[in-house]
């Protein structure tokens, strides 16, 4: 009879141990769809899409004096707030190549019109985001000749 007791227990216990193994595994596997998607944050967005951002920067970006005379280019990072309004603020430079490229950049996203802001559940959020800027010279760019030297005659 002890031995069958011990079976028992032994038989129940595995039991039980199974069922908990399994309910974790069966409540995530059912995960409804619908719901995450009604709770996802919709990240914020320039408005009229990408295209409108670089016609933008485009516009306003004035490549640097120093940066063209010293042939600098490459990509500016920068981090941002995105806030309830679509305001930008919290501007920081977060990569620079140098030459006041990330100065220009900055001064460029902080003249930038309103975003579309950020939405979680329905309504609109503080949002941080990271930009880039690419800065490219073209080939035999050159500052206009009064750029080069203050002071200068013709030599």
């Amino acid at each position: 009879m002890y031995f069958n007791l011990n079976f028992l227990l032994m038989k129940y216990f595995l039991l039980i141990l199974g069922f908990l193994i399994y309910l974790p595994a069966y409540a995530q596997g059912n995960n409804n769809s619908s719901s995450q998607t009604e709770y996802s944050l919709t990240p914020p967005s320039f408005n009229g899409g990408n295209v409108a951002k670089k016609s933008f920067l485009s516009s306003q970006i004035q490549y640097p004096k120093e940066a063209l005379m010293n042939k600098v280019e490459g990509v500016v990072e920068l981090k941002m707030i995105v806030e309830t309004d679509g305001s930008l603020s919290g501007i920081r430079v977060v990569k620079d190549p140098g030459g006041g490229l990330g100065d220009e950049a900055m001064r460029v996203y902080s003249i930038m019109p309103k975003w579309l802001p950020g939405i979680l559940y329905g309504a609109p959020v503080r949002t941080p985001i990271t930009e880039t800027v690419q800065f490219k010279l073209i080939k035999n760019q050159e500052p206009k000749s009064s750029e080069k030297g203050k002071g200068r005659g013709k030599s």
